[in-house]
């Protein structure tokens, strides 16, 4: 569940970094002193946007299942899309 969140959160910011390079590209059509800030925040923003989404996807949920003597056992959980 850990990975979960934590693609989660990257993804969501992976999106803020995009999404403020849009606007600062629409803001500054006529300049050009900040293209390189665009074009970093834009990449990396992009960058890790997919690894995210990569965290989100392609992690397996484990659950924890208590046996009558106590001992843990993890069972993986399928996902009936895949």
């Amino acid at each position: 569940m850990d990975n979960h969140i934590t693609g989660i959160l990257l993804a969501l910011a992976g999106l803020t970094g995009v999404i403020y390079a849009c606007i600062s590209f629409l803001k500054n059509r006529e300049k050009t002193s900040n293209i390189k800030l665009i074009l970093y925040s834009g990449v990396i923003g992009a960058v890790i946007f997919m690894i995210g989404l990569g965290l989100v996807i392609f992690t397996t949920d484990e659950e924890i299942i208590f046996t009558p003597y106590g001992q843990l056992k993890q069972k993986q959980i399928t996902d009936p899309l895949i």
